[in-house]
């Protein structure tokens, strides 16, 4: 099965307010799953993942969209077209505002991106307080000359059991060593889902579920169920037999509803207390999306 556990915490040079960081604390988190049994891989940035917080019932999309683009924009060539429209002295660093990607979204309308979604939301988004989800992030996403595709796990036990396995493969081998590796043009992310979604049928039998953790910089993954959506930025595994094809994941997620009131706490506890009651802590972080479609 899959659970979702939530990193948020308030660590040394955090900033203040709604965005709370995750730095530089990922190999104290994978020394601590060695004390479960399992394999942790975190997305490595040479940055602050960056948790963005909503205050209201609507804005999850929003704000793990700002998520991505706080792990994107720093890795955007100075000529991208993302920075097109952006003042001279403008600091490029900056992630939109959920106005201004409001706005961006009906500027794309407007140039005949997603005719589906702007007839859905009648060609308004800005000041409406509309949920989003993983097709409208991804449509502009494009608009901004962002590579993005949409990966759908229907309701049914064979695609749904994929989901850990696909996230294993793209924080492990399939869009970090195999690609990052490549010298040539970098295929599209449709090309990169293919190829993940075969090694997550494979399910470990092609050794890739051997590799304690990613060099390369990997961009978070974003991911959608009925009614809430999180940002994605590592994967652990637990092995409950000998055989690779029996292992469990949980994905480690900023989830944008979350306060970090609690769990900050419990996660400090956890990386300060060491191994002899992380199991039990750790727990505490688990809750199931295994009864919901996703993408």
């Amino acid at each position: 099965t899959e659970g979702i556990i939530s990193l948020l915490t308030r660590l040394p040079g955090g900033i203040s307010g709604d965005i709370l960081t995750c730095s530089g604390q990922a190999n104290r988190i994978e020394d601590l799953s060695t004390a479960t049994s399992t394999s942790c891989i975190l997305s490595q940035q040479p940055f602050s993942l960056l948790h963005i917080q909503q205050k209201d019932k609507w804005s999850c999309g929003f704000r793990n969209m700002q998520m991505m683009l706080s792990a994107i924009i720093p890795q955007l060539p100075a000529h991208h077209p993302y920075f097109a429209d952006l003042a001279d002295n403008a600091d490029r660093r900056n992630v939109p505002s959920l106005s201004q990607l409001e706005s961006l979204m009906e500027n794309s309308w407007r140039d005949g991106f997603d005719g589906k979604g702007a007839e859905h939301f009648n060609n308004r988004m800005l000041g409406r307080k509309r949920k989003i989800g993983a097709a409208e992030v991804c449509s502009l996403f494009s608009y901004l000359s962002i590579d993005a595709t949409v990966i759908q796990f229907i309701h049914c036990p064979q695609s749904r059991s994929l989901l850990g396995h696909f996230v294993w493969c793209y924080f492990n081998v399939g869009a970090g060593r195999k690609a990052n590796n490549d010298s040539g043009p970098s295929p599209s992310s449709t090309h990169y889902a293919s190829e993940l979604l075969r090694l997550a049928e494979l399910k470990g039998k092609e050794g890739s579920h051997n590799i304690k953790s990613c060099p390369h910089h990997l961009l978070p993954l974003y991911l959608q169920w009925e009614g809430h959506s999180v940002t994605i930025v590592g994967v652990e595994r637990t092995e409950t037999n000998a055989s690779q094809d029996a292992s469990e994941f949980n994905l480690l997620v900023f989830d944008p509803l979350k306060s970090g009131t609690v769990l900050k706490e419990k996660l400090s506890r956890i990386v300060s207390g060491g191994r002899n009651n992380n199991q039990k802590t750790t727990g505490s972080f688990v809750s199931s999306i295994m009864n919901n479609p996703y993408k």
